[in-house]
């Protein structure tokens, strides 16, 4: 063991946070071979580790798509609201129609997280 090399364990852990961080694969593998690991114990390893990473990014996606469909239907319960109040405020009524612009971005961003999981970049907690 080198002195730049850690313990198996770090090394996974510090493999995973890579992965998690949204590193290439191949750089994982390749750090995963300098701490000791061989081709064969790294390779399916990542490939776990990456699949993590996907599922997660699919789950937020869900979220996403939940949670946008919700804030898409709010200009459409506030206008049966304010429609029925003697008086309709259009300046009111704009801070539901930004919520559910909103919505409309967290659909489609939910969507294509859920269809192409891969293509998303950077850091999983920042999802």
């Amino acid at each position: 063991m080198n002195p730049y090399q850690v313990d198996r364990n770090q090394a996974e852990i510090e493999a995973r946070a890579k992965i998690s961080w949204g590193d290439p694969p191949q750089e994982v593998v390749k750090y995963l071979m300098i701490q000791g690991f061989s081709y064969e114990e790294a390779a399916p390893l990542v490939d776990s580790m990456y699949q993590e990473r996907t599922a997660t990014i699919r789950r937020t996606g869900i979220t996403r798509v939940v949670v946008g469909a919700g804030l898409m239907a709010t200009p459409v319960v506030a206008w049966f609201v304010m429609s029925s109040m003697p008086v309709f405020s259009f300046k009111l009524f704009a801070l539901p129609v930004m919520a559910g612009a909103w919505g409309i971005w967290m659909l489609i961003k939910g969507i294509f997280m859920i269809v192409s999981p891969r293509s998303e970049s950077g850091d999983v907690a920042d999802k």
